[in-house]
């Protein structure tokens, strides 16, 4: 491909164009699933304190269910 031929230069930059565009979204797809899994760590962080709380409150139940009976 000869750059001096206006066709081959200007299909040249269009090539360049999209690469770099998918480049772009490559890297803007990691950045969303790096936020995503950090999110899901959150979640999963949560739902073990929340399983914790709830162990808490069973127990504190059944010792109320034995303290009256």
């Amino acid at each position: 491909m000869h750059f001096a031929e206006p066709f081959s230069m200007i299909v040249a930059i269009v090539a360049i164009v999209m690469i770099t565009g998918l480049f772009r979204d490559m890297i803007k797809r990691r950045h969303d699933l790096s936020a995503s899994n950090k999110d899901l760590t959150e979640i999963k962080q949560r739902l073990t304190s929340i399983e914790a709380e709830l162990a808490d409150i069973k127990e504190q139940i059944a010792d109320f269910i034995i303290k009256t009976n």
